[in-house]
This record gives structure tokens, sequence and C-alpha cells, in this order.
């Protein structure tokens, strides 16, 4: 949204180096699609943005219109993917001519819990239909008659030769605007390459259009690579604007003042970055959050293998190789294979089903409509729960708040800059008072990886903290851009304070796990809080206007750091021995402790003595069984590690699938010290 909304203001696709540390990491399409879907649709002026700033507003108001401001641009989403299952309909009906397949992956994909990823705006939502229209066009190169089920066809009747050229153009510049918008899908370029080879006509061979072909494996594999030098003029004919369209990135990006050299370099690093999140984890995490979905989509997979549809397999592999390669995969970033896990688990299920009614025929005719009932209505109610659950009120009302304060300190401080500090989240609202309220005023995003060097002496300070942003600054040792933030998080005043609302369900069950990856701020845990601050005299609470569920504060700003700054809630703690318990030398002994673990999620406890390797595993007594950690105990014995005499240290941390994210929000270590005696 960030960028889009540069584009129309008219500061073009590229964003500069001032906005964001690295700006050269995706294509153009993405922010240029969307931002001219929002110009013809007369966002935001429509939604008179001006009220959330009107000082005559009321607050409830103001929170109504941040929250239209998100709601147009999904709805827009949201019809790319209602015309998303139109395409994965007619990809299915047409390839495998069948009416069944088709109705069954197109309702997976648009009924599962895990398709809400297609409806948030992300690239990949952007990208997805432009991808299935390439493929679509592909299909479409061979007629309705010439389709047979699970093979390489022969051909019946010829395809208008204009029509056909036109269908390949077409097929090309959708893949190309696909790369245009997010570089892996490049990977696609075998499948689709793949259903134009094999499905162009070859008007010059008659032999070839009136043969049936062999189906034995072998000679059809053979038959798929038999070069032929019309269908590779057809494929080099599809392969350029698959090529040129891609080209405009980095032209353009040369032509506003980058150079080549710092484009690949980006380029270069956007794909090597240094960081864990492999393709299992995503895979994992994808699972975690719709495990029916994507066992399923696995099996079709396997399926397709077992059954050589070539097609399937294109699709699907080389975009699995590249993530496993670059090793930097998050749950979203799968979206392509969304399509191709619905097809490909429609294609099983149906064979199966076709399999059972040969055996019992008023089963078989049966069977297909009791599945695709049954996954309609498991679907729908999963969806259902999810999309009627409110978990993102808190961060509606900090963008609220945050755009009325911009607006207030530009009013009342012309000849001073404004600078708005916070961490990640912060992201995803501050397009609103930049682009749309035009207030003036510069962002930096701060945490442990972006300190902060710029003087802010005479500028007014607005900063949001959170709990990972306290967190990063509470500890003792700061390298001196850390430091730097610390001191000016310390000459600020708390304004606002924001309470997260409690989650009303079970988190860590199906399907509400999936709420996981659609957070706003922190709303498994109560006790976080999202604290905006500004450097400005505190306001007295009768002169204060705040949101909802906003508490004024007031504070010195020399209060100490150990005073102002919230402690972390413990994960994991040890409750024996206790801190400076006596325990004999060169003895066994137990461990005992809690954690916030309980028997569906999936976290362990693992503990040390004096940092010696190994960690060995705690194990569960918690009342929920072998997987209950909420209590557990370790028994450290003289062969792994011996009590010294004098000081020891025992640490123990929790370990979960996604430790990163609950340290944002936990302390996921503890220690106890203890003392060795003969």
């Amino acid at each position: 949204m960030r960028r889009a909304m540069e584009v129309l203001d008219g500061l073009g696709p590229q964003e500069s180096k001032d906005v964001f540390p690295n700006p050269i990491d995706h294509p153009y399409f993405g922010q240029i699609f969307l931002a001219g879907a929002l110009r013809v649709s007369g966002y935001p002026n429509l939604l008179n943005p001006s009220m959330i700033t009107n000082g005559t507003t009321n607050t409830s108001n103001a929170l109504h219109i941040t929250e239209m401001l998100w709601l147009v641009p999904r709805v827009l989403i949201g019809l790319l993917a209602v015309a998303d299952t139109f395409l994965i309909y007619k990809i299915a009906e047409r390839r495998y001519n069948n009416t069944t397949v088709a109705l069954i992956a197109s309702l997976l994909f648009a009924v599962m819990p895990l398709s809400w990823m297609t409806r948030r705006i992300f690239l990949e939502s952007i990208q997805l239909p432009l991808i299935l229209s390439s493929i679509l066009a592909a299909i479409y190169l061979k007629g309705p008659n010439e389709i047979r089920k699970n093979g390489i066809h022969a051909s019946t009747q010829n395809v208008n030769a204009r029509k056909q050229i036109t269908l390949v153009l077409l097929s090309g510049i959708f893949l190309g605007l696909a790369v245009f918008t997010k570089v892996p899908v490049f990977t696609m370029i075998p499948a689709v390459g793949f259903l134009i080879y094999t499905n162009v006509t070859n008007n010059t061979n008659s032999i070839t259009n009136n043969k049936k072909i062999d189906n034995d494996s072998r000679h059809r594999l053979s038959s798929i690579f038999r070069l032929n030098a019309a269908k590779m003029k057809i494929l080099g004919l599809w392969f350029i604007p698959v090529i040129l369209i891609p080209l405009i990135w980095p032209i353009y990006s040369v032509s506003v003042g980058y150079s080549f050299d710092f484009w690949l370099s980006r380029v270069i690093y956007q794909g090597s970055r240094l960081g864990q999140s492999p393709l299992e984890a995503a895979l994992y995490d994808d699972f975690t959050f719709d495990p029916v979905f994507i066992t399923i989509g696995l099996a079709g997979l396997i399926f397709a293998a077992v059954k050589r549809e070539y097609f399937l397999l294109l699709w699907a592999l080389p975009f699995l190789l590249f993530l496993y390669e670059v090793n930097w995969a998050l749950p979203f970033h799968l979206v392509p294979l969304f399509p191709f896990f619905s097809i490909a688990a429609a294609v099983m299920i149906v064979d199966i089903a076709n399999k059972i009614g040969r055996l019992k025929s008023t089963i078989g005719r049966l069977l297909p409509f009791i599945i695709i009932s049954g996954i309609a209505i498991f679907g729908l109610a999963s969806t259902i729960m999810l999309i009627t659950t409110n978990i993102n009120s808190s961060f509606f009302e900090v963008s609220a708040f945050v755009a009325q304060k911009l607006s207030d300190d530009n009013t009342n401080s012309r000849n001073s800059d404004v600078l708005l500090l916070g961490p990640h989240p912060v992201w995803g609202f501050f397009w609103i008072p930049k682009y749309v309220l035009n207030e003036n005023f510069d962002f930096r995003m701060v945490d442990a990886q972006h300190g902060f060097t710029k003087n802010v002496k005479n500028a007014k300070v607005i900063m949001i903290s959170d709990s990972r942003f306290a967190r990063t600054i509470s500890k003792d040792a700061l390298k001196q851009s850390l430091a730097n933030l610390r001191t000016i998080y310390l000459n600020t005043n708390p304004e606002a304070t924001f309470q997260i609302k409690p989650f009303p369900y079970n988190a860590t069950k199906y399907p509400y796990i999936n709420l996981d990856a659609s957070r706003g701020y922190g709303w498994w845990d109560s006790k976080y809080k999202i604290q905006v601050r500004t450097n400005t005299q505190p306001p007295s609470p009768s002169s204060s206007q705040s949101i909802s569920t906003a508490t004024m504060t007031t504070a010195a700003a020399t209060t100490k750091a150990t005073q102002v700054i919230e402690k972390l809630s413990d994960a994991v703690k040890i409750t024996a021995p206790y801190k400076g318990q006596q325990v004999s030398i060169g003895k066994d002994f137990k461990v005992s402790g809690t954690s916030i673990d309980n028997s569906t999620s999936t976290c362990s406890v693992l503990v040390n003595l004096n940092g010696i390797k190994p960690n060995q595993n705690a194990v569960a007594a918690g009342p929920g069984g072998p997987n209950d950690y909420s209590k557990w105990n370790a028994f450290l014995n003289s062969k792994y590690a011996s009590v010294k005499q004098g000081n020891n240290k025992i640490n123990a941390r929790i370990n979960c699938s996604d430790v990163q994210g609950l340290a944002m929000h936990f302390n996921v270590r503890t220690s106890v010290n203890v003392l060795g005696v003969p």
C-alpha cells in the first residue's frame, strides 16, 4: 500500500532510499496495478480522509475512516481472489475435460482457511491471477475435443493460426507481468513453456496431427521433447514478452539515478540475505495453519508424480527448489502453489472416487457429490470462524491516534521537523498520514537491526514503543545507534497507552492458529501494550483526546530506563533449585520449572549447566500429558556435567517453531545461580 500511494502521489514506482533502506527489492507492477485500480475508484478522496484530523471529528468516526482506508484495497484484492477461483475452474475443466475436477479444485481454493492469504495485500495476491491467466491461455491453444485426461493428446482439429499467435502472446504477456510483479515466479517458465510447446498446433506436419500417440510413458516423453522447428518458433515468440517486460525494472531503475551495479547488488542481496527461514519452516507453518489443505495438496503432488502429470510437476518442483536454495521462505511466499495444491488434490480425489465407483456403482455416483459437499461445508465453516474474529482493532486505533497527533504537531510546529519512530508494524500504517493526509514528517523504522543516528535536537519526535522495541533498548550493552534510541526514549513522554484486547478463543487450535500470520499487534497476550510517546510537554487529562481504548498517562522524561521500560513476561521459569540454593558437587540433581506451553502447542524446554553443550531435554510434567511443558523436569547427571564448587549457573530456554516471534513478546531464556558445596 505504501508504494501504491507513492505512485498515486506522482512519486513514481521506484521508492527512494530515504524511505526504505533497500528500495530495490521487487519490480514495479504490484504498486502500478494497485495504484491504477485505486485511482479509477476515486480512492482515497471518496472516503473524505481529512475527517480523521478534523478537530470536530469524534473518535469513532476517525477510527471508522481509518478502517475504510484499509477496507477498499482489501475488497479489490478480494475481487482478484474471486477471479483466481474462476481461472482455476477453467484451467482444471479445460485441462482435464472434467467439470467435477474443476468444481472440487475451485472449491478447495475458495473455502479452505489458508486461502485467506490471497485476500491480503501481498504481491503474491496481485501476481496469482497473472500466473493463472498465462496458464489458461496456454491451455486454450488446444481445442476442447483434443484434450484427453492425464496424457499427451492427439490433435483432431487445428486452431486458427491468428488465434493461436494471440493466445501465445497473451500467455507470454501475463507471465512477463507476473515476473514483473515478483521475481521468483520465473520458475513457472518450464510449466507454461511445456504447455505452449505441447499444445501448439503443428500445421506443417499432418502426420503428427493424425497419429495416435502411444500411452507408454517413455513414448509420451519422447513425443514431448522431440524438437520441432515450427513449435520452437512459437515458443520463441512466447519468450519475447516473458523476457522483455521484466527488463523494464532495471532500465527504469537506472533511468532514475541508480547505477546498474547497485541494482544488481540489491537484487542479489534480496535473494541471498542473511537469515534462517527455510522452505520446510514455511511448509510447516502453512501445515499448522491449515493441515487439511496442505496434506491433500502434498498428497496430490505425490499422485501427480505417480501418474506422470508433467505439467503439475513442472509447476511445483522448480518453485519449491528455488525457495529451498534461497533459504528464505515465509508462509505467504507459497501462495503461487495454492492453485496447484487445489488442482492436484482434485485430480487425486476424482481418480480415487472413480476407482471406488467401478467397484460399487451407487457409491461411485454419489461419492463426488459427498466429497464436494464435505469440502464446501468444512472449509466455509472454518473460514467464517476466521473472518468474523476481530484481532486488529488496536492496530487501527494506534493508526488513527498517530495520524491525529502528527496533524497536531504539523499545525503547531511549522518551523520544526517532525519525526516518527517505530518498529516494523508501523510500516503497516504510516502511509496513511504521509500520503493520504499529506502530513509533513519523516519516518524511520527502528528496531534491533535498524538503530538511529540522526540528530533530533530540533525535531518534534513521536515514538511508538511496543514490547519488542522495549526489549531491544533495555539491554545493558548496546551499540551506539541503539544507545541513541534509548536516549530518545528517555527524553519522551507517554501520550497514550493502548491495551491489547484478549483473544476470545484458543489461538493454538485450528482454525484460529491461522490468525497468527494476520496479527496487527501481539493479540495473543492481553498484557501486551503499545505506547505512543512524544518529546513535547505531557498533556493534562482534561484537555487530551484519545482513542476509546487508549489511557492517557504522564511521566517525567528523566525517569530511569529500568522504570519506564516495560518488563517482558517470562515464557519459561526455573522453580527448583532456587536462587542461591546449595547443591552438592559431583552429584546428580533435578531441575524443575514452568512455561507458557500447553498440550496443544509445539514447544519444549532445553536446560544446561554452566553453558555446557549439548543442551539437555526437559521432560514434560504438565497435566496435559507428554507434550505439556507447562510444568517440566530435567535431570542433570554427572556424566553430562558436574556441579563445581562455588557459583554455578543453570540455564533454561523454551524452544518453539516460532521462537524468534515469541522472543518479541516474552523472555524465552531464564537462569538461576546455585552454590556448589562439598
